[in-house]
């Protein structure tokens, strides 16, 4: 399910989100335009869940947490261009989360990433260079489906 289609249910259920810092956020979008990819406003899923609200506090990350470039790499999700990473940290609190509140998930595992496009043409991808500077993230962000 995409990120546009949670937020226009109309349910009560609860997204949690993480951000990049303004200055990776802007590094972001640059790196975006130069590569003719109609960057998304970008956020991480870290989980939801569709019908229930999820006690939890979303925390700012102080200092921000780093993402290796190294481990970045493109992959294709359900026609979306989104760049994968290596977190150990978001990994633990999604299954963390998963397993406190009993959250059901499509998926066995959590990957991780930032949508950059959601209608990229698969072809284009075989001529992108990941990124080489590091994404910083700011901070977790909690919103309801009901809006």
């Amino acid at each position: 399910m995409k990120y546009s289609e949670i937020c226009e249910s109309k349910t009560n259920g609860t997204f949690i989100g993480v951000k990049l810092t303004d200055v990776s956020n802007e590094q972001l979008v640059i790196w975006c335009e130069e590569n003719n990819i109609n960057c998304e406003p970008f956020h991480i899923t870290l989980i939801f869940d569709q019908e229930k609200e999820i006690p939890y506090i979303p925390v700012r990350y102080d200092p921000p947490l780093v993402l290796n470039p190294k481990t970045y790499k493109f992959d294709i999700f359900e026609g979306a261009l989104v760049l994968r990473f290596d977190s150990d940290t978001l990994c633990k609190k999604h299954f963390m989360l998963r397993k406190k509140h009993d959250i059901k998930w499509d998926h066995d595992d959590y990957k991780p990433h930032i949508t950059l496009d959601y209608k990229w043409d698969a072809v284009k991808s075989n001529r992108l260079q990941r990124p080489k500077f590091p994404i910083k993230l700011s901070y977790e962000y909690k919103e309801g489906f009901d809006k």
